[in-house]
């Protein structure tokens, strides 16, 4: 039997599953769904970020990707991360507009001390939809990477 790319690296936390299935577009029950989301994001944070980690493939099945997962949940500490295709996903929940900004920018220098790159999705206030910004995310990393530019952010 060959393994399912889609779930190396996983923690078998019920949320990772959860979250592969919306971005696999493979949820039954949508209300179901809402309501563990809900209370996975608990709180009134309102504002969603998605970053699309790029991980080399040297790395893809080390530690070094456990690394980066846990490092993110310290800092970030109402973020959660999942690894999907082949990139880790970094779902970022932002309680106040005003603290957009400077997550962007704190994100940006993680991501340099530990030598990364990620695009970054707009803000977006449904966590349902989170395989349209995931997808808008990746485009965001792989447009970045055409134009040449160096930062380890990018978005559009």
């Amino acid at each position: 039997m060959q393994k399912n790319k889609t779930y190396e690296n996983i923690s078998g936390l019920m949320y990772e599953y959860l979250i592969i299935d919306l971005l696999d577009d493979k949820v039954g029950n949508y209300k179901i769904a809402e309501e563990r989301l809900k209370s996975l994001f608990k709180g009134t944070c309102k504002n969603f970020i998605v970053a699309t980690v790029n991980v080399p493939e040297k790395d893809r099945n080390s530690h070094k990707v456990e690394y980066i997962r846990w490092s993110s949940e310290r800092l970030f500490q109402t973020c959660k991360t999942v690894c999907y295709d082949g990139d880790l996903i970094i779902i970022l929940n932002i309680k106040y507009n005003e603290e957009v900004e400077y997550t962007k920018v704190k994100l940006t220098n993680f991501l340099r001390e530990n030598n990364l790159v990620a695009g970054l999705s707009r803000t977006f206030s449904n966590i349902m939809d989170i395989r349209k910004y995931y997808t808008q995310s990746k485009k965001a990393l792989r447009l970045g990477g055409l134009l040449k530019k160096n930062p380890a952010l990018k978005w559009d």
